[in-house]
């Protein structure tokens, strides 16, 4: 709801009295696109990773490993480091975004592999 510009409440509350007219308004006052950017785990020891979002039009952000954790290469889509919800005004924007935000954080993000961690001690 943050990042669509709908509010769910209601919305819902409209569908079950009046759907067709509550339809109708979606698809026209709703012009806004989103997203949600799931963040996986690569082998090894996280470094750094981004406490926060340095974008606006990020409207939430969640990182949920920590600098020192020792992770395994993600098993299945739901594994996660971080995620987080943004807006745009439409798809190619959208896509953009999503494109920046996936370079910011492989550069914010800096992982120590098994090799070096054996080095290191």
């Amino acid at each position: 709801a943050e990042a669509s510009g709908i509010d769910l409440n209601k919305t819902v509350l409209e569908l079950i009295s009046n759907p067709m007219e509550a339809l109708t308004t979606i698809q026209v006052e709703n012009k806004r696109s989103s997203a949600f950017c799931m963040f996986h785990p690569k082998k090894g020891r996280l470094v750094r990773i981004p406490a926060t979002c340095p974008f606006s039009w990020v409207a939430k952000y969640v990182a949920s490993a920590r600098p020192g954790d020792v992770l395994g290469a993600g098993k299945n889509s739901v594994e996660t480091i971080a995620v987080c919800t943004l807006a745009a005004a439409d798809e190619g924007e959208c896509r953009n975004r999503i494109n920046s935000l996936i370079v910011w954080f492989e550069a914010e993000t800096h992982w120590e592999s098994e090799t070096q961690q054996g080095d290191a001690q």
